[in-house]
């Protein structure tokens, strides 16, 4: 299930984002949170670990990454890595 979630600024996506991954960790589904940024990767995950009294939920289910390491990450995978060198 894929979501893209747009809105104005301080229309609270950010914050729906992190509790939407909460709710999905606590169930044991597997979550990708992808930002644009790393600010917004660790502003999002700190939210996130805001709505859970377990810790370990929001870490072990959910991949918190931004883009760009996101694909350097699905290049190495692929074997592309010597091309980073």
């Amino acid at each position: 299930l894929w979501r893209r979630v747009r809105g104005p600024a301080g229309s609270g996506k950010s914050h729906t984002l992190a509790a939407r991954a909460f709710i999905h960790a606590e169930e044991f589904q597997s979550v990708l949170v992808l930002t644009f940024n790393i600010t917004l990767w660790h502003y999002i995950r700190t939210l996130a670990g805001q709505f859970e009294h377990r810790q370990e939920g929001i870490y072990t289910h959910v991949e918190w990454n931004h883009f760009h390491q996101w694909c350097i990450d699905r290049c190495l995978e692929a074997g592309l890595g010597a091309q980073y060198d």
